[in-house]
């Protein structure tokens, strides 16, 4: 799995309605409308998600530690 390290993402950075299948370590989203994502699979280390809309999210597998929202 991809290791994806001290990243800010805001909305231009997503297309497609998705991320990539990796490990999000010390990475904070800021302002996206996560609505319907696909964030299966992946896991969030130490990251935040600031002013984020996560409804309808599907999550199947994915994993949060330490993740402030």
């Amino acid at each position: 799995m991809e290791l994806i390290e001290n990243h800010t993402f805001t909305s231009k950075d997503l297309k497609e309605n998705s991320l990539k299948i990796a490990q999000y370590e010390l990475c904070v989203f800021n302002n996206i409308d996560f609505k319907g994502f696909n964030l299966s699979e992946s896991k969030f280390v130490d990251c935040d998600f600031v002013d984020c809309d996560l409804s309808l999210v599907s999550l199947t597998g994915s994993m949060f530690q330490v993740v402030h929202f």
